[in-house]
């Protein structure tokens, strides 16, 4: 069974590739085909062409005139050269995705805290979030320390 891919804040080619690998039958499967994807939109703006992903976005081609610019060191002008620049411009389901907010997390519960002191469900951190936030949650984590003590002291 695959595991969920934990997404960073930023994500770079391989970890794009890590991302997209539990669709295909191999690493390299999903590699070659993001090189095939991103081969394919670089040879169609290379030839003037857009590549719209309806929903997506399209990538196209972009045209920036020649300007002048000043050297911020010597204070010399000088004019650069008309260029065509690669440009993204989202789609609107890409825009609403992005716009909604993410789901919050469930907020941990006094039950949360007593598994997590057992070792069955909770983690330390969620632990530690309701004993600081539930003075009921810290007495009862008291409690159920000092009865776990003294049932190993009778062991």
């Amino acid at each position: 069974m695959a595991r969920a891919f934990a997404y960073p804040a930023e994500m770079n080619k391989a970890q794009l590739i890590d991302a997209i690998a539990p669709r295909f039958a191999s690493r390299a499967d999903a590699a070659r085909a993001l090189d095939a994807v991103t081969g394919a939109i670089e040879d169609a703006l290379a030839a003037g062409e857009n590549v719209t992903l309806v929903g997506f976005g399209t990538f196209e081609r972009r045209h920036r005139p020649a300007r002048t610019v000043r050297n911020p060191q010597t204070g010399e002008s000088m004019l650069t050269q008309a260029r065509d620049v690669p440009a993204f411009r989202p789609g609107a389901s890409l825009k609403q995705r992005v716009a909604t907010k993410p789901k919050k997390a469930a907020k941990a519960t006094r039950n949360d805290a007593v598994d997590a002191l057992t070792g069955t469900v909770a983690p330390a951190e969620t632990l530690a979030d309701v004993v600081a936030s539930d003075k009921k949650a810290a007495k009862a984590l008291k409690t159920l320390k000092k009865a776990v003590k003294k049932a190993d002291a009778q062991a």
